[in-house]
């Protein structure tokens, strides 16, 4: 019999199990010579609890096995793995040098490197960091665990190509999800980010079987499943509805539900930047298709969701921006698909192997001697460190869980601007304001002023600035060649959206100090061409009055 302080009675049992991982059930029953038919939480758990009326013998042998899997309570994670290391390493440094003293040498040199800055949100009293736990119960822990180990799986399976795991996987996250919702429990950051966890891996799931042929029910399931919450990572939700609407056009030639789905989508007014271009794209292909099933008979409701669509694209001719060719040697490529190689020798220097958007700084170089080629990354990180205490304001709940952040954690998301629109338009508005009443050349230098000081006084704090992008930057000259009303344009639209309005910035930013002139470069190779999330950002800049141009570089035949 089981001692009486230690035992679980029948009732207690089932709700213990259902604390255990997995992999710890899946020990238990392997340890007690239990067999299952499924790698599941539910059927380990009915395994169990059927061995535990059993008999008397096997219910103290399973509870001996519970109460020593469950231990501490806790397991320690590979992160807090990793700092013990270290920890037990720093002793180990102090003492007698062992045989293999190269490894203690190495293991001092990490230790006396300089420790990075703690990134703490403004606003804070006493400047302590965030001390909030990111789950506060073991059941949260747990939650959060079973869906990563269920990533995991997924992954493992998704690469070896079964197709039968990937359903199983994605029928039970499913009905977790399902159970999650109906909770109406989505408005904490722990059921948040355990529910957000849940999407992830059903959205991997739904990429992978919208690949296969034989699953499309599956896939479309999933799929309307995760475009029916409107709560979480819905910055994922225009990559969805183009995945579902392919799904009914082209597998069930479902032309009406893919044109309905995409009306519903481009209706709504809450997808933009690059986000709305796919879904544009995607309504375009729908129609081209439902033209054929129309010329095929299939006419009424069809021909009226189509019209609606239609009324919600723009115009498809599009603008046109100045456009230079450059002509330039390359090397020959090395392997299919790689990118191309350009070579340039200016007059007595050293022959220079460059990407397509070197090459173009080169030709650019005596018109534009200054240049930064990233995407716009300086510009945002001067925006991060324009705004910082908006961006960065520990007053926002649920935005701040530990003080090793280095942005918040609702940074990509809806709910980043809604947070902090008002701050925000108070700081935009207050530069806007600055530059107009000393005048445009003494409000980009007090800007100037203001931001090289907070670079000074932050720099190597962990953040979104790419410190290394503003070490030795001119802010001044920059600011003067932009303008303010240019750089608080492209502030408003980083923050606005940041997930949406990421992809398609021009590759290269130039300016000349000199006569005070700044130019936006898209870079095109060969066979490149200008896509519709990169036509918008020339379209916003131009409309701010920025001077944009398009550079294709053509390969010289000889």
């Amino acid at each position: 019999m089981c001692p009486a302080p230690t035992a679980i009675d029948d009732g207690e049992l089932r709700d213990v199990l259902a604390l255990l991982l997995v992999d710890e059930l899946e020990q238990i029953t392997v340890s007690l010579g239990v067999k299952t038919g499924r790698r599941t939480r539910l059927a380990l758990v009915r395994a169990l609890l059927r061995l535990r009326v059993s008999g008397p013998q096997q219910g103290c042998l399973l509870q001996e096995r519970v109460r020593g899997v469950l231990g501490g309570c806790v397991r320690v994670l590979a992160g807090p793995r990793e700092l013990v290391v270290r920890a037990l390493l720093s002793v180990a440094a102090w003492l007698p040098v062992p045989r293999d003293g190269n490894r203690l040498r190495a293991v001092r040199t990490i230790l006396l490197q300089d420790c990075p800055r703690l990134l703490v949100p403004e606003g804070l009293p006493g400047g302590h960091g965030p001390t909030q736990s990111m789950f506060h119960t073991r059941q949260q822990l747990l939650d959060w665990q079973a869906v990563v180990n269920e990533r995991v799986a997924l992954g493992k399976a998704i690469a070896g190509g079964k197709t039968t795991e990937v359903l199983t996987i994605s029928a039970e996250v499913l009905v977790q999800l399902r159970a999650h919702l109906e909770s109406n429990n989505t408005t904490t950051p722990q059921s948040r980010a355990i529910g957000g966890a849940m999407v992830e891996l059903l959205d991997a799931a739904s990429e992978a079987l919208a690949r296969e042929a034989d699953v499309d029910a599956a896939a479309v399931t999933v799929l309307r499943v995760l475009l029916g919450q409107h709560e979480l990572v819905q910055e994922r939700r225009a990559a969805w509805a183009v995945r579902l609407a392919a799904l009914l056009q082209t597998r069930m030639l479902d032309y009406q539900g893919a044109a309905e789905l995409l009306v519903r989508e481009l209706e709504d007014g809450g997808h933009r930047g690059s986000h709305r271009c796919r879904l544009e794209e995607r309504a375009r292909t729908v129609l081209r298709g439902s033209k054929c099933a129309v010329g095929k008979g299939v006419r009424g409701a069809l021909e009226d969701t189509c019209a609606r669509l239609q009324a919600l694209l723009p115009d498809k001719d599009r603008p046109e921006f100045p456009t230079v060719t450059i002509r330039s040697s390359a090397c020959a490529r090395s392997a299919p698909g790689m990118k191309r190689v350009y070579v340039s020798k200016p007059r007595g220097q050293a022959v220079e192997y460059l990407s397509v958007e070197e090459r173009a700084m080169v030709h650019y170089a005596d018109e534009y001697p200054r240049g930064a080629d990233d995407e716009g990354e300086t510009l945002l990180s001067l925006a991060v460190l324009a705004l910082w205490k908006e961006v960065y304001d520990a007053e926002v709940s649920g935005a701040w869980g530990t003080p090793v952040q280095d942005r918040p954690l609702d940074w990509g998301t809806d709910s980043f601007w809604v947070a902090r629109h008002l701050t925000m338009e108070q700081r935009l508005q207050s530069m806007l304001r600055r530059a107009q009443d000393a005048g445009e050349e003494a409000g980009s230098r007090a800007l100037a002023a203001d931001l090289s000081k907070a670079r000074e006084a932050r720099h190597g704090t962990p953040s979104l600035v790419r410190w290394d992008l503003l070490q030795g930057l001119d802010i001044e000259e920059l600011l003067k060649c932009l303008t303010v009303p240019l750089f608080v344009a492209i502030c408003r639209r980083f923050f606005l959206d940041f997930c949406s309005y990421r992809q398609g910035f021009p590759d290269l930013l130039l300016w000349n100090p000199e006569n005070g002139k700044s130019l936006f470069v898209e870079v095109k190779g060969p066979e490149d061409t200008l896509g519709p999330h990169q036509v918008k950002w020339l379209e916003f800049l131009r409309s701010h009055e920025a001077q944009v141009e398009i550079a294709i570089v053509q390969v010289r035949t000889e």
